[in-house]
């Protein structure tokens, strides 16, 4: 399945409750969430999702550039590893906690996990169950972002749609140069 196949699900309501986004570079996984965040928050008829300028799409931002109140979306989650070599399983429950509360604006909620091959055992079990046990209230999905599906756990992987976002980008030669 390619990505505008996948996004035209998300705009359809259709979309399975966890995509791994693997592949590419971290920023084209990154954006790929984003677009995906969008297509399923924004508050526009099915067919013009996303917008782009309707008050949800708006404040659905990276990280990086959500210092401010107006990029700020009480129904986004985006977590990133907190340990220098995991996610914590502390870090996913809390995450979690959230996703057990109904949206607070928008028709659903979305996660992502930017690194989610360095997610603890205990992280990932965690996020299997809220995986396997969806509620029927809201929507929410979950975003998992990957260099390779295969670095995630066997059992996240089978529930989950693997989206492959193209091959990594080329190391430069200098920097091969360098490290030789």
């Amino acid at each position: 399945m390619n990505l505008e196949r996948t996004l035209a699900l998300a705009v359809e309501g259709r979309l399975y409750p966890s995509v791994i986004l693997h592949g590419g570079s971290e920023a084209a996984r990154a954006e790929a969430a984003i677009r995906f965040v969008r297509a399923l928050l924004c508050e526009r008829p099915a067919s013009e999702r996303p917008c782009g300028e309707c008050r949800h799409c708006r404040r659905i931002a990276l990280p990086e550039s959500s210092g401010d109140a107006e990029t700020f979306h009480p129904d986004f989650f985006w977590l990133t590893r907190d340990l220098k070599t995991s996610i914590s399983a502390e870090a996913t429950k809390a995450m979690l906690r959230a996703a057990q509360l109904a949206p607070f604006e928008a028709r659903g909620q979305a996660f992502v996990i930017a690194e989610a091959a360095s997610l603890s055992g205990e992280a990932s079990d965690a996020l299997l169950k809220a995986i396997e046990e969806p509620i029927e209230r809201a929507p929410r999905n979950f975003f998992l972002l990957a260099p390779s599906r295969l670095d995630l756990p066997p059992t996240l992987r089978s529930r989950s749609l693997a989206l492959f976002l193209g091959a990594p980008n080329a190391v430069a030669e200098e920097r091969l140069e360098l490290a030789a």
